[in-house]
């Protein structure tokens, strides 16, 4: 993502983006039947615009104990758009926005 598309980063087809952490997907695969797990499994079904930031497929490939599973992985989550992470310059934004408080509100991002 450019500067110039920071405004609708959060956003695809008019609706939120929704990032998904390795703590979520964790959950969404062991099916715990927790609040996270079904929020999440109701995102999948719905058809919500998801991504994942690159450093979370690699922890989940990094927890995979075969070959098998890694590549459950990988075709999963090549159904949804995977974040590049674009250097400690990309999360100064971020911090900006928090310390501003609002800025990342206005944007209808959610933590």
């Amino acid at each position: 993502m450019g500067r110039g598309s920071r405004g609708h980063a959060f956003r695809r087809c008019g609706r939120p983006l929704v990032i998904v952490d390795t703590s979520a997907w964790v959950e969404y695969l062991r099916a715990t039947q927790s609040p996270t797990h079904h929020t999440l499994r109701s995102a999948l079904v719905s058809d919500a615009p998801i991504a994942t930031p690159a450093p979370v497929l690699m922890e989940l490939l990094a927890g995979c104990i075969t070959e098998e599973a890694a590549l459950d992985i990988q075709q999963l989550l090549a159904r949804y758009e995977i974040l590049a992470v674009e250097g400690l310059a990309h999360f100064g934004h971020v911090l900006t926005g928090l310390e501003q408080g609002s800025a990342l509100r206005e944007e209808d991002v959610t933590w």
